[in-house]
């Protein structure tokens, strides 16, 4: 039934994209522990790695820094 609105990778990158804007923007009000840090670390990593992909194959990437305005 999810394919009849979109392909899975569709879905997928959809999400990913979504997901590096929110990291651009996101600024915690405490401080992140260990687990949670870790944890949006691995997805700016797997992010940027979808992305080395994706200009392999010359198609449009989108990276979490790329869409950051924080310094």
């Amino acid at each position: 039934m999810l394919s009849d609105v979109a392909t899975y990778g569709k879905q997928l990158g959809r999400i990913g994209k979504t997901l590096a804007v929110l990291l651009a923007r996101f600024h915690p009000r405490r401080r992140l522990n260990a687990q949670e840090k870790a944890a949006i670390d691995a997805l700016k990593e797997m992010l940027d790695k979808i992305a080395d992909v994706k200009e392999r194959h010359k198609r449009a990437a989108v990276r979490p820094a790329a869409v950051s305005s924080a310094p």
